[in-house]
């Protein structure tokens, strides 16, 4: 190899050795500059969506589709029931979803918003189109079984408030007595639900203050089964294969910090904190916090930490390792001194031309502790063997020494780095933003590193030459050099030639034996070894200890969205899918317009004949106190006695004693009549 392009690396190692301290003084500036530089401009962005070039069409597709519907870049809460305990009442799971809520609000400027359920009043009469099929079928027989009660409640009633007939009605239904029947059914825990309903309703406007507004019935919950039929966001577990167990969600919208490495993780920690509060009283159930954001913060957070340890440990295993080889702690220490000096001219190339640093541009610390030590590495060896050689001194014969060390070390090392180097600049031309940052930060990093190892390294031995065994064998006891021993060369006369004796042909077949046996070896392992897998499961780079990781895997997830304002192009999507062997099951906005059109053909209700409601009449209370007296009595002798029915009893004596001896009859009467109106205009919604 031609030596004449590396020649100025020659001159500069003859003019770093002349002007060492100079050197040192522009090489630690330098390094000051771009350390406070990057300290001040250099951001940190922990945004996972710029880790890929936005000008990808399925990348676009894909920001487009988290814009338009943010609860995929939420945090959710997950509540379960515990293993082995009674399966919890719904109030119970909904308390616990309320408590989340509230705990988690009082966060303030942290979360944008907190969601548990999605009010029924806000989805008005489509609330029932979202539901499965199944369920929608069912509501829709209900409808028809409750015509009668309906009736009951708005046709026009001779002798009798509302209030009084449907009492009376009930009270009828449950004894047995043929006064009509409301498709309630003989068994007191079938009218239970409603009759609580009323009962708690009524009994709450009679204990309003003068003035307040009667608390009408929320009907459209009557006979909820699950905190879903509230409108609470309720899901199955993935993992169940009976898909029997549920959980019950609240869905956090953390407000984005990707200014630093753990900006995210102190939200979703302060998130958890306030969840761990509110799980206090509720015993019966687990709580948990996953999500992509959780993701993102318990990736962030181990990436410091365990970078950070890396980083250590990297740095101590050279040193140690430094020391074994070159046989000197100075030496080792030179050597990292170097690599940081190179470590903060990377952090101002990163400051100059990206500005910030990803999620994979963090770690070029590490990179460049493995490979940028190892040109180093080169330039100290040979440095040590040129200082080491007799007749040399490591500080009068330092130009000397560093001219031959970079006469001998300069081209194959610097043909390496730049090797090394274009390998990472090449990731420039791919649109994974995150491995290209990586590749321009670590190609000019490793560059760097190289001229801080012929520059800084350099001046750096030349001001404070290595000690030891090794330095003082090239000096006498009073410090003189040692002489320069001379060798002696001797010439032999050239020997007679004479004829070669031909190598047999066996040798020469044997020396194929050989390739062929390696070459037998990797056919048989080709073939023998087993074919590896791609996984491109990203959960799986995760720790699999994460409580995020866990419970991500609980919650219903998709793998391929169709954006299209065409409903027909949405539902030829559906039937194309709809009998591959590899998709589960797909959900879209075709499965409410599919129950509206079964509706439509199948959901006709028997028409009602409203009317307006007489008032109800002071002398009407003492009826109504016996009707729902009848029915406490008959709720407190069910057997078995269910949690709605003794909460129907209850509060049924209450409206009872309230009614039994109202303070002001007529004003009681005009309560009475207020919710009776609203009643009314309830069930005609």
């Amino acid at each position: 190899m031609s030596r004449r392009p590396f020649r100025p690396l020659v001159r500069l190692a003859f003019a770093v050795a002349s002007w060492p301290k100079l050197t040192l003084a522009l090489t630690l500036a330098l390094t000051a500059v771009c350390g406070v530089w990057a300290g001040l401009r250099l951001g940190l962005s922990a945004d996972q969506n710029k880790l890929y070039s936005p000008t990808v069409p399925f990348f676009r597709d894909f920001l487009d589709y988290v814009r338009k519907f943010p609860e995929n870049e939420a945090l959710y809460v997950l509540i379960e029931a515990r293993p082995g305990v009674p399966p919890p009442p719904i109030d119970r799971w909904t308390a616990a979803a309320d408590a989340v809520e509230a705990r988690v609000r009082a966060l303030g400027g942290r979360v944008r918003d907190v969601e548990r359920r999605v009010p029924l009043e806000r989805l008005g009469d489509q609330a029932l189109l979202f539901d499965e099929p199944a369920a929608v079928r069912k509501a829709a027989a209900d409808a028809r079984g409750s015509t009668p009660l309906l009736r009951a409640v708005g046709e026009a009633a001779r002798g009798q408030s509302r209030v009084e007939r449907v009492m009376t009605l009930l009270a009828g239904n449950i004894f047995g007595i043929p006064l009509g029947d409301l498709g309630l059914g003989a068994d007191p825990a079938e009218s239970a639900p409603i009759s609580y309903e009323l009962a708690r309703s009524l009994a709450a406007t009679l204990a309003q203050p003068p003035g307040a507004p009667p608390v009408i019935p929320e009907l459209m919950t009557v006979g909820a089964t699950t905190p879903g039929a509230l409108g609470y966001f309720w899901a199955p577990d993935e993992t169940d294969p009976t898909r029997r167990r549920h959980l019950l969600l609240v869905r956090v919208s953390p407000r984005e910090n990707y200014a630093s490495l753990t900006g995210m993780s102190e939200i979703v920690e302060a998130v958890r904190g306030a969840v761990r509060e509110a799980a206090g009283g509720f015993g019966e159930f687990t709580f948990g916090v996953t999500g992509r954001p959780a993701l993102e913060a318990d990736e962030m957070r181990t990436t410091d930490r365990d970078s950070t340890r890396a980083e250590v440990v990297a740095l101590i295993c050279v040193f140690v390792g430094l020391v074994v080889v070159l046989r000197s702690a100075w030496l080792a220490l030179a050597a990292e001194l170097a690599l940081g000096v190179g470590v903060a001219w990377t952090c101002g190339w990163a400051t100059l031309t990206l500005g910030e640093l990803n999620l994979l541009s963090i770690v070029f610390f590490l990179a460049l502790i493995g490979i940028g030590m190892d040109y180093l590495v080169q330039v100290l060896s040979r440095y040590r063997a040129e200082a080491t050689r007799p007749g040399r001194h490591p500080r009068r014969d330092a130009r000397r020494i560093w001219v031959a060390v970079f006469r001998q070390v300069g081209p194959p090392v610097t043909t390496a780095c730049l090797g090394a180097a274009g390998a990472f600049l090449v990731s420039l031309l791919t649109d994974f933003q995150g491995a290209a940052s990586l590749g321009l930060i670590a190609g000019g990093g490793l560059i760097l590193c190289l001229i801080a190892g012929y520059t800084f390294l350099p001046a750096l031995l030349t001001v404070v030459p290595m000690r030891g065994k090794a330095a003082r064998a090239s000096t006498t006891p009073g410090g003189f050099p040692v002489a320069p021993v001379r060798p002696v060369v001797v010439r032999q006369a050239p020997a007679e030639p004479t004829q070669r004796t031909p190598s047999p042909p066996l040798s020469r077949r044997l020396t194929w034996i050989g390739p062929i046996a390696w070459i037998a070896v990797l056919v048989t392992g080709y073939l023998l070894a087993p074919r590896p897998n791609f996984n491109p499961n990203l959960l799986d780079l995760q720790a699999e200890d994460l409580e995020s990781v866990k419970l991500i895997r609980k919650l219903p997830t998709w793998s391929l969205v169709v954006l299209t304002k065409d409903l027909e192009a949405l539902r030829a999507a559906r039937a194309a899918l709809a009998d591959s062997p590899v998709v589960g099951r797909t959900e879209s906005i075709l499965g409410a317009y599919d129950n509206l059109a079964w509706l439509r053909e199948n959901g006709q209700m028997p028409e009602v004949k409203w009317a307006a409601p007489d008032p109800v009449a002071a002398a009407g209370l003492g009826r109504i106190a016996a009707s729902a007296g009848r029915l406490a009595t008959v709720y407190e002798r069910a057997r078995p006695m269910t949690d709605d029915l003794r909460r129907a009893a209850a509060e049924l004596r209450r409206v009872q004693k309230s009614l039994r001896a109202p303070a002001d009859p007529e004003k009681a009467a005009e309560r009475v009549s207020q919710w009776q109106d609203g009643l009314v205009a309830r069930f005609q919604e």
